[in-house]
């Protein structure tokens, strides 16, 4: 990690709510200048920082310097001291006073004071009053530092922080070194938000126009901080196909919507399948839960076919282990799988449908199809997957189809 002293010239951007700030800064020692991108709380123009971080290429912006921490350094030049001293911080504490003190303490001044403030019972008609209020600035302008900036590193909002400040005061540190979770427990409005969104799009077909899609799906969130997306074909098409489909989703739903994990919702419905044992036809289950705080996938199959997935210019299609529906009664422990989902995915889930109508290599095909598509609007993509696969001369219509399209964007 590399640190820098720079002087913030100009912002660029800045979202003051969770703080994040694209600005112009110019490196202390060599006048150089860059582009510095990541939390800043109350950004300064002309305030010089030393920032950590490290230089990244940003594939739209080009070069810049991604900020992980920063630190505000008190100025030493006069201009700089001065406006400091006569800023909304230092109320009562006007330019001709700042100047007295830069006068008779010179370019060290700030760094003098912070160090003995009595040195300032050497500034003439410097009362009592206005010496508290120095030192008040001062002081908070050190220890916000401190305490917020590495609060911030743990992940913390503006609003966060100055809810565990008014709660445990000077211990704020101490008490999540002792107990990161206490403050769930004893802050009222202390819980995670969430990172991440989903938009999603949504294209069916059933196998003959006019007739029922056996097809079943679910996309929403299902509770705080999770969004889940599910895809259920019923053995077969029309009516008695989608009546199967159906009841996976509406119990899926009522499970997860209860509050119960993925892990327990597919065992519980396993077990109600194991009471049915006189039961021939059962549904697929295409399975997708996203973290929305962590941005964590998980998948699980249940006779369903694999996912695609475009992360920039490439397209991944995730193989996932499946138990085949048949044998689900037979299998203690469903395959789960998990991987890490970054903002500007796109998770495309389909029903064989979508496929089975090539007599070859129609994943392969789709996939080619996803790459090849300069859209990222979910909808846009999940209607143009469509189009190009079934006019494709060697596709066959066979079945239902069902394409899902999920785009996962960072709300930060």
């Amino acid at each position: 990690m590399d640190s820098v002293l720079a002087k913030l010239e100009y912002i660029i951007f800045e979202n003051k709510e969770t703080h994040y700030v694209v600005a112009s800064f110019s490196q202390t020692n060599t006048y150089h200048l860059f582009t510095g991108a990541g939390r800043i709380v109350d950004p300064m123009e002309d305030q010089e920082y030393e920032l950590s971080g490290e230089y990244i290429r940003h594939p739209k912006y080009g070069t810049q310097f991604k900020i992980e921490s920063y630190k505000k350094i008190l100025p030493t030049h006069e201009d700089a001291i001065i406006h400091f001293l006569s800023s909304d911080a230092f109320p009562t504490i006007g330019k001709q006073t700042a100047r007295q003190i830069y006068e008779l303490l010179g370019d060290t001044c700030l760094e003098q004071i912070k160090e003995d403030y009595s040195i300032l019972y050497q500034i003439p008609k410097l009362n009592q009053k206005r010496i508290d209020i120095i030192k008040k600035g001062i002081e908070e302008f050190e220890g916000f530092n401190d305490t917020y900036i590495q609060l911030m590193k743990f992940g913390l909002d503006d609003r966060k922080i100055r809810l565990l400040e008014d709660t445990y005061k000077d211990k704020v540190l101490d008490t999540l070194k002792e107990n990161c979770f206490l403050p769930y427990y004893e802050i009222y409005g202390f819980t995670p938000e969430e990172k991440f969104h989903v938009i999603a799009g949504i294209h069916t077909s059933p196998m003959i126009a006019g007739d029922e899609n056996g097809d079943s799906f679910s996309m929403g969130k299902v509770r705080e901080g999770s969004f889940v997306s599910m895809i259920s074909d019923g053995m077969g098409t029309g009516q008695e196909a989608k009546k199967e489909s159906r009841k996976i989703i509406e119990v899926m739903e009522e499970l997860l919507g209860a509050g119960i994990n993925e892990s327990q919702s597919i065992q519980l419905l396993r077990s109600m399948m194991i009471l049915q044992p006189e039961k021939e036809k059962y549904a697929t289950l295409d399975f997708f839960q996203l973290d929305l705080f962590a941005g964590i996938g998980t998948f699980f199959k249940i006779g369903a076919c694999p996912c695609l997935l475009k992360r920039k210019n490439d397209v991944e299609i995730i193989q996932v282990d499946t138990i085949p529906v048949n044998l689900l009664l037979h299998t203690e422990k469903i395959p789960i799988y998990r991987k890490k989902m970054e903002s500007e995915d796109i998770l495309v889930m389909l029903s064989d449908g979508a496929f089975d109508g090539f007599s070859q290599n129609g994943l392969e095909m789709a996939a080619r199809y996803l790459k090849e598509m300069d859209v990222v609007r979910p909808q846009a993509i999940a209607d143009g997957l469509y189009e190009q696969i079934t006019t494709n001369k060697e596709f066959e219509k066979r079945d239902d189809m069902t394409i899902m399209v999920l785009g996962i964007w960072d709300r930060y």
